[in-house]
């Protein structure tokens, strides 16, 4: 147990780099400012502000799980027995979960970066993160009712 209290904490810190990341890199590019129109300028920066806000806060709960987690044996064994169920594992490799939740993660950090640059290259990586969302579902709900 001991050893999976040890990747929970990784996976804490790991979380904890993401939002930070997230913050730091919204910083400077704001600072850079934005050559978008003011319609399109508009739009990006609501969507910037949304994303960054829900990414952080997906990592925050996240990081909030772990902790408690960490700290309470009881928890830590639910935990456990959650991630090594044999068939939620399955359904994981089945899908491609993992390669897939971080290709979208990417996606969307990427569509923030590109947005202050090229507003195609914006629009292109949200509607790639949200297909590759689509078939991460899709695939899940399949592979659950076939296993």
């Amino acid at each position: 147990m001991e050893k999976f209290r040890e990747t929970i904490r990784k996976r804490k810190y790991m979380f904890a780099i993401v939002v930070l990341g997230l913050v730091i890199a919204n910083i400077i590019l704001m600072h850079f400012g934005n050559s978008l129109t003011e319609h399109k300028g508009d739009f990006f920066r609501g969507y910037q502000g949304g994303l960054a806000g829900g990414l952080s806060a997906v990592a925050i709960s996240y990081i909030v799980k772990y902790a408690k987690a960490e700290k309470n044996d009881e928890l830590l064994k639910k935990l456990y027995i959650a991630e090594t169920d044999e068939r939620t594992l399955l359904i994981h490799q089945k899908s491609g979960s993992l390669g897939m939740f971080l290709v979208i993660w990417i996606l969307l950090v990427a569509s923030i970066i590109a947005g202050y640059y090229n507003f195609t290259v914006f629009v292109t990586l949200l509607v790639a993160a949200l297909l590759v969302g689509v078939v991460r579902i899709a695939l899940k709900i399949y592979y659950n009712s076939k296993c």
